[in-house]
């Protein structure tokens, strides 16, 4: 991939204190096979030499926060910034994704093209081993169980030209129409700063009805290394609690609440929100069970969205 200015795609990487993961992920699309992006970075305060590397990078266009912007806000001033300097098209890429398919930004771009709307890739998962899973092939939504929840965790993957329509689509390598963007008044940094930014854009978008599709012949691979809340060990009183106040957590309860008097309508509310925190006991309380250090990745998926888009915050 060419990195051009004038192109008429733009990605947008938000960056937080994460040079190496930035490094490598320039390096990954740069070898993607497709014709050309405006690749945008969006640093929001880094103090890790992040700035003195892109201020040597001339073929890239760098824009700066103090701190503040957090996920949803950065994507949202690169996006507004892209569609300004000509972008018909958007893929907001997190620094964390560490593979592709070589023609990913292509066919996600053709899909938006095509439909007006959004598309997203299948996001898969590494193991230790070397296997690789999906770690989400869309979102869907089920206000009696808890609310958002990915879809096909754990399953096994094969590329092939299957497009699946979904209510909402995480953040990772997510692509939308210009159009669409202005339509809906971008990303809603206010209410959504860090998690559920990218679900409640495209659940607006799917309200609007506009397509959100996962495009299966493309996929990324996302290192999860980083989150703002798991389950890989036990989690403590005090982690528990911070998971509820902190914006680093996709349990951080103003923002649940935000999203969910959103978007769920007023008969589930009594039952979706109790279900989702209820969710969230149970893995906490299951990381303390005798041989067990974590919760059933069925029970993470459940009690979240999708850590993705954590990508200018790290725990």
């Amino acid at each position: 991939m060419k990195f051009d200015t004038h192109s008429p795609i733009a990605i947008v990487i938000p960056v937080h204190n994460s040079l190496p993961m930035l490094q490598r992920t320039l390096v990954l699309l740069n070898g993607l096979e497709s014709t050309s992006a405006h690749v945008i970075i969006v640093d929001d305060g880094s103090t890790d030499g992040t700035a003195a590397f892109l201020r040597e990078r001339t073929d890239l266009t760098t824009l700066t926060g103090s701190g503040s912007l957090w996920w949803t806000g950065a994507v949202d001033i690169g996006s507004r910034y892209a569609i300004s300097a000509g972008a018909e098209a958007v893929v907001l890429w997190n620094d964390d994704n560490i593979a592709s398919s070589t023609l990913c930004i292509d066919h996600l771009v053709k899909h938006v093209h095509k439909s007006g709307g959004c598309a997203s890739p299948v996001v898969l998962q590494e193991s230790p081993d070397g296997s690789r899973t999906v770690a989400a092939a869309g979102g869907d939504v089920d206000w009696t169980a808890g609310g958002v929840r990915l879809s096909s965790v754990g399953q096994s993957y094969e590329p092939s030209n299957t497009v699946v329509h979904c209510p909402w689509l995480p953040g990772n390598a997510l692509a939308f129409s210009a159009t669409l963007f202005e339509q809906l008044g971008g990303f809603d940094a206010r209410r959504f700063p860090q998690y559920r930014g990218d679900a409640d854009f495209t659940l607006r978008a799917t309200a609007a009805g506009a397509s959100c599709a996962t495009i299966y012949s493309c996929w990324i691979v996302n290192d999860r290394a980083r989150t703002g809340m798991n389950f890989q060990e036990r989690v403590s009183p005090s982690a528990f609690i911070n998971g509820l106040r902190s914006r680093k957590s996709n349990y951080h309860v103003p923002s649940t609440l935000r999203f969910y008097l959103r978007h769920c309508p007023k008969r589930y509310l009594p039952v979706t929100v109790p279900i989702f925190y209820a969710k969230y006991v149970y893995a906490s309380l299951k990381t303390w069970r005798p041989g067990s250090k974590r919760a059933s990745a069925a029970t993470a998926n459940e009690t979240s969205s999708l850590r993705g888009n954590a990508g200018t915050r790290t725990p």
